[in-house]
């Protein structure tokens, strides 16, 4: 995986919000290298994809171009 991608969901109710995991340019995430936490988060924000969530958008990782979060 290329840690330099992320996969960006953004909440609907408050924009400047979002969860983000690292991915590949792809836009696929390596979920047995996450921790359960973030494994199961991934799999509720997935569940609330346009309900709660925004459809995710995969950009250059912010840790990779010196943004702070």
């Amino acid at each position: 995986m290329n840690p330099d991608f992320e996969i960006r969901f953004q909440m609907l109710a408050n924009p400047g919000r979002a969860v983000v995991f690292p991915c590949d340019s792809s836009g696929n995430v390596i979920e047995e290298a996450l921790s359960p936490r973030a494994r199961s988060n991934l799999a509720r924000v997935s569940e609330l994809v346009g309900r709660d969530y925004a459809y995710p958008v995969i950009a250059l990782s912010t840790m990779t171009t010196g943004e702070l979060r």
